[in-house]
């Protein structure tokens, strides 16, 4: 049984059902994504109305093979091995080498075959984006047979794996793919699990591809030692916009690391995240911010850097302070969640007339309590501050003010304080 999550407007299963069929029967061209789901409906026959049964799914494939608008495909949680036929009704859909996709996403499926590896793979030099998340049984052969496809597509451009074991032989056997592949934008790798070796098969293969723009290895249990190794393979890199190492233990090495990457004449980073920098074994974030707020002196690339959830002291503020004084590219700044406290926040308030760059600052559960803050900031805008456009911390007496001041900066107040402004 593979139930669908029902859209809103759908009372019963059966109604979905017939929908679908009597849209594919017709070539419907508004019907342009297939979203089989087997998660969010009780384990029941078709009789109680919640539950697609394999034969009806089949028939939905098949269908949908023929219809020339379906442009994506969602599968999560379809058990393969309940019949041969779910995998052939799949691979037909698949291989059809005139349909483009925009997307196909594959989520927690399991018992599937080679073949049908093969006929994903296949797709992949017509489609756009992959979703392949926390699949059961991913075998080495499985992402070879993706990764040699990633080595010839000209048409992907976003890849998600997320939840993989991407150790040695596994990591190679993919990653390989990615060195000859120049259309490749964005990789998303959320939640994977690396060793030391594939480590350093990813950076070993970021060396080599100078194509790829965002990069998230968010939450993927990577050690001061991965991220600084990950980071010297980046250094220098021409087209790179975006990197994440949310929720993983960058400490000094690995922020040294990035501090380089940074400062590298040819570096086109413009969004940083480094949130929850913390390891398994310790209570507390030990991110060193120092090398990363000196970079930024001179980095003119930077738009975006997210430190949140690290413990950031005032000694780290005090760092960041004095690089932002000198830098004006960088616009947004995320240090939610740190505890800075009053001390930390009047810090930042007093240097407001200076930050000349600043467009959004997040403070959001710092324990932000005393009056005396919010005025310090109400201040700074109303005499000094007319860049800053978004300013979230604990609701204060003086809110009103502040989202009226940071509405006037919106709104273009600087112009005010140039000479020579157009009428």
């Amino acid at each position: 049984m593979v139930p669908l999550n029902l859209a809103s407007r759908y009372g019963t299963m059966k109604e979905y059902v017939h929908d679908i069929l009597s849209r594919l029967d017709r070539n419907d061209k508004t019907l342009t994504m297939l979203h089989i789901d087997d998660f969010h409906y009780p384990m029941v026959d078709l009789d109680g109305e919640d539950a697609l049964d394999t034969d009806t799914l089949v028939e939905i494939l098949f269908k949908a093979s023929k219809s020339s608008y379906i442009r994506s495909l969602e599968l999560r949680f379809v058990e393969f091995d309940h019949g041969a036929s779910i995998s052939q009704a799949f691979q037909h859909l698949l291989l059809d080498p005139h349909r483009k996709w925009d997307s196909v996403s594959v989520t927690a499926c399991s018992g599937m075959t080679c073949d049908d590896y093969c006929a994903i793979a296949s797709a992949l030099d017509r489609c756009q984006t992959l979703y392949w998340h926390q699949n059961h049984q991913t075998s080495a052969c499985a992402l070879g047979t993706l990764g040699i496809s990633l080595a010839s597509s000209t048409s992907l451009e976003t890849l998600h794996l997320t939840r993989g074991d991407l150790c040695g032989d596994h990591a190679r056997a993919l990653l390989d793919g990615l060195s000859s592949n120049s259309h490749l934008m964005r990789l998303v790798m959320n939640f994977c699990r690396f060793d030391a070796d594939g480590v350093d098969a990813l950076a070993e293969i970021l060396r080599q591809n100078s194509h790829l723009q965002e990069l998230d290895l968010g939450a993927c249990h990577l050690n001061d030692s991965h991220i600084e190794r990950i980071a010297v393979a980046l250094k220098g890199h021409p087209k790179l916009q975006s990197l994440a190492f949310t929720l993983n233990g960058c400490q000094t090495r690995g922020a040294q690391a990035i501090a380089q990457l940074l400062q590298h004449p040819l570096c086109r980073l413009a969004s940083l995240n480094l949130s929850h920098q913390k390891l398994p074994s310790s209570p507390r974030s030990m991110l060193s911010v120092e090398p990363i707020a000196k970079a930024l002196v001179t980095n003119t690339s930077l738009k975006r850097l997210r430190l949140s959830r690290n413990h950031l002291t005032c000694q780290d503020v005090t760092c960041l302070i004095s690089s932002l004084k000198v830098n004006q590219t960088l616009q947004v700044l995320d240090l939610n969640s740190n505890n800075l406290g009053d001390a930390g926040a009047l810090m930042i308030a007093k240097a407001m007339s200076k930050l000349r760059g600043l467009r959004e600052l997040y403070l959001l559960k710092n324990d932000i309590r005393l009056n005396e803050t919010s005025m310090a900031f109400c201040t700074s805008l109303q005499t000094s501050n007319r860049t800053l456009h978004i300013l979230e911390h604990r609701p204060c007496e003086h809110q009103a003010q502040i989202r009226y001041e940071l509405a006037l900066n919106a709104a273009g107040r600087c112009l005010l304080i140039h000479d020579r402004v157009p009428l």
